[in-house]
């Protein structure tokens, strides 16, 4: 059987160590922008932890269950420890960048108040359905 070398010796030769302090992965990053790498398991099976989770737990120690590392610089491929910190979820979330909300609809109206046709998934303009309503009738009417 093969040996590979330990995780965290091949992690760091992957990280650039930027100005600010951060240890910018510069491997494979996941859709949502975390690093990843191939690890090896005890049962043989491949696996790919976040990066930021291997650095900590090298260096610092286990993450303490039902708790998240926090990146306090925001930068989701930094895997410095000193720029994580073990917190619950809601305060990870609470923490994390936030989407701004559209104020207008791509025609100008606001998107606030009665012009806002509210959804879970999705804000609309009620004057920008109007008149699309407007016009599927009157296409409608000329059709018949």
């Amino acid at each position: 059987m093969r040996m590979s070398r330990p995780v965290i010796e091949r992690l760091m030769e992957k990280v650039e160590f930027a100005d600010n302090g951060c240890w910018v992965f510069t491997g494979g990053l996941a859709a949502n922008g975390y690093g990843m790498i191939s690890a090896g398991s005890r049962t043989g099976r491949r696996r790919t932890p976040r990066t930021h989770r291997v650095t900590y737990e090298h260096f610092v120690g286990p993450v303490p269950d039902g708790l998240d590392l926090d990146h306090l610089c925001r930068n989701r491929a930094c895997c410095n420890p000193a720029h994580l910190e073990p917190v619950d979820r809601k305060t990870n979330v609470a923490r994390g960048v936030k989407k701004t909300l559209q104020t207008e609809c791509k025609n100008g109206h606001p998107l606030s108040g009665d012009n806002l046709i509210a959804t879970p998934k999705q804000r609309k303009c009620r004057t920008c359905r109007r008149a699309a309503n407007r016009r599927y009738e009157r296409k409608k009417g000329q059709a018949a």
